[in-house]
């Protein structure tokens, strides 16, 4: 017979399991399962390996964008939470943010760890060039670092 405290036991190894998978994780395995997920949309999970610094920073320039639109009369959902700002944000039509996030196909050229940091170059032979991307380890997860003054790939107009 199936006891409650065998089950708890199995529950409390499968989290460790996870947990020591997790840990042991590297910075562009990270990488790599933050675009894959941007090709999915899974947008929620793409907010949740942003770095608390850019999570910080999308916010700043929400509120920035908001005062503007106040000023101009147009009102805003102050209701909404940073997560659903994010996931409406790269829904947007004008994939401006998307564009920092988004890579196109790409290639691993070196990973540079230092414990707590790392820097990932990747080559993007669609636009023949190189970029860094910066990760973060918080809470032994690795987190994408975005550089907001650098988006990945060239922002088209919206249509």
């Amino acid at each position: 017979m199936f006891s409650l405290k065998k089950f708890l036991i199995a529950i409390a190894v499968i989290f460790g399991i996870g947990f020591l998978l997790l840990a042991s994780d590297k910075p562009d395995k990270a990488f790599a399962r933050i675009q894959a997920d941007i090709k999915k949309e899974n947008w929620a999970d793409v907010y949740r390996q942003l770095s608390q610094k850019t999570k910080q920073e999308l916010e700043i320039g929400e509120m920035i964008i908001a005062q503007h639109l106040d000023a101009l009369g147009v009102k805003t959902d102050a209701k909404l939470t940073p997560e659903e700002k994010f996931i409406r944000s790269v829904n947007d039509k004008s994939k401006i943010l998307r564009s920092f996030i988004e890579t196109p196909s790409y290639k691993l050229v070196s990973v540079k760890n230092n414990d707590d940091a790392a820097v990932i170059t990747i080559s993007i032979p669609t636009m023949n060039e190189t970029k860094d991307v910066k990760m973060i380890k918080e809470k032994g997860l690795w987190k994408l670092e975005l550089d907001l003054s650098q988006p990945f790939k060239s922002v088209s107009k919206p249509q």
